[in-house]
């Protein structure tokens, strides 16, 4: 982790009553695992579970069995006010966002589908 960041997880608490996880619209829903903010740009990148519509998955031409999708979230809060000890995950998480970009990282069902030819 570098000088300018902040590693921020979400607790079991959090995921128990859904604060980790965002309706993307016609993009499906994200469900986050953790958030690494970049403290002097910003700029928040959540990282965790992409559950695509069938919509989405046509943008990125990728296969339904494949997800759910490791996958990258950026985005830039409209406000965010860091405290080193006291700032948690969902403070961060559920404020408005000005804008966002996902990117999938990894498939978990292509994964399997290699773990199961070996």
């Amino acid at each position: 982790m570098e000088q300018n960041e902040m590693l921020l997880e979400f607790t079991k608490e959090d995921k128990e009553q859904g604060l980790n996880v965002v309706d993307l619209g016609a993009l499906g829903k994200f469900i986050a695992e953790y958030l690494v903010v970049k403290t002097n740009v910003v700029v928040v990148y959540a990282y965790g579970y992409w559950y695509p519509t069938e919509e989405a998955l046509k943008l990125w031409k990728a296969n339904m069995d494949d997800a759910p999708f490791w996958s990258g979230l950026e985005y830039i809060p409209y406000s965010m006010i860091l405290s080193k000890s006291g700032t948690t995950a969902t403070d961060i998480f559920r404020p408005t966002w000005r804008g966002y970009t996902i990117v999938p990282l990894f498939t978990i069902g292509a994964c399997a589908k290699k773990l199961e030819r070996r």
